[in-house]
């Protein structure tokens, strides 16, 4: 897996849509007078989580209405250099907007890899 040679990929929320989200499938049951920072954590912890709606505007803090969402996923979200894509879904305009999980390898020095090498030992071994 991917995991193994890059290490865990780094992820963290960002609003992605103002006014208008994905029709993803709901991940759980939709949510109602739920804290922001909440929802992030809720989101984050799950790993079939790819983002979110929200109430647009609670946007930024405070609480509000919304979806966790499955299946959302664009093309560019693995590459942290790439912007996020939007998944091939119909998007809801109006009063929800979202928030996308975004997904990237770590830093290079953050990495670790497996090395293949071979070990002859001739000598031999001391007991003490």
């Amino acid at each position: 897996a991917e995991w193994q040679i890059w290490g865990s990929p780094w992820v963290q929320m960002i609003p992605f849509l103002q006014k208008s989200w994905p029709e993803c499938p709901d991940l759980r049951p939709c949510f109602a007078y739920m804290e922001l920072e909440a929802t992030k954590r809720a989101c984050l912890a799950d790993d079939a989580c790819d983002g979110f709606s929200f109430s647009s505007q609670r946007m930024m803090g405070g609480s509000g209405s919304g979806c966790l969402k499955t299946h959302c996923r664009g093309n560019g979200e693995v590459n942290g250099t790439e912007a996020l894509e939007l998944p091939n879904v119909p998007l809801g305009r109006g009063s929800f907007g979202y928030w996308a999980k975004r997904r990237w390898p770590p830093p290079f020095e953050l990495q670790h890899y497996q090395a293949a090498f071979s070990v002859q030992y001739t000598g031999s071994v001391n007991s003490i």
